[in-house]
């Protein structure tokens, strides 16, 4: 009403549409691409443009994309888009509602797989509730990029499992294992390192010993 109320009526002046743009009132799309790409440079440029650069497969990746911008097929999502769903609750947990940030973050069995991962690294971490944050502290200081883009790969193949041990659980059934979980986040992390870089002459057992030795000491160009 604020805003109706900030503008003049013209009588001797038919109503029409306006594309408000400094440049022109014609709308295109090329305009529309230029407002958003403005606006996604100056919020999310520095966050994706590292998220694409990161050692992992393409698909996971768009899978971890879709989470981090919250639209992921969630049972909540799903309920509110209309589908008649017998439970909302979490598939991993049985616990809570099943929203983004409790399947991925907060869900008891979810944290502990991220436990296991700070645990294999040294490290210590924290839960955000939001995804974006969570994935921004996902990172280690001290080290060179090239570690932290494996690094974060390791972030997007533990979304990558969680998602797919849900989707096991629903329609396959059967108990959720972190430890199973964090197992594979090993295995496959260490096939994309193998398939993405040069330098790895590390074995498997030294990826699940001395993972940050191995991150160190692989050659930062790319296969």
């Amino acid at each position: 009403m604020q805003v109706l109320g900030d503008q003049r009526i013209k009588l001797d002046k038919e109503d029409s549409w306006a594309w408000k743009d400094k440049e022109t009132v014609v709308f295109t799309v090329k305009s529309v691409y230029k407002v958003l790409k403005e606006v996604v440079q100056g919020v999310e440029r520095e966050l994706y443009g590292g998220f694409w650069r990161l050692k992992a497969q393409p698909s996971s990746q768009l899978i971890a994309w879709r989470v981090l911008e919250d639209k992921i097929a969630t049972k909540a999502k799903l309920v509110r888009r209309g589908l008649c769903m017998t439970t909302i609750t979490c598939c991993l947990c049985g616990e809570e509602e099943e929203i983004t940030s409790h399947l991925f973050y907060t869900c008891r069995v979810s944290w502990l797989v991220w436990s296991k991962c700070y645990e294999w690294m040294g490290l210590a971490g924290i839960v955000h509730r939001k995804p974006k944050k969570y994935f921004e502290s996902f990172r280690m200081s001290g080290v060179k990029e090239s570690v932290n883009e494996i690094w974060g790969g390791v972030w997007i193949v533990v979304v990558g499992e969680l998602w797919f041990h849900r989707n096991k659980r629903i329609f396959r059934g059967g108990r959720i294992y972190h430890i199973e979980i964090f197992t594979l986040t090993q295995i496959k992390a260490w096939s994309w390192v193998l398939s993405k870089m040069h330098g790895v002459s590390f074995s498997y057992l030294d990826w699940c010993l001395e993972p940050l030795i191995c991150m160190r000491s692989i050659n930062v160009s790319r296969r």
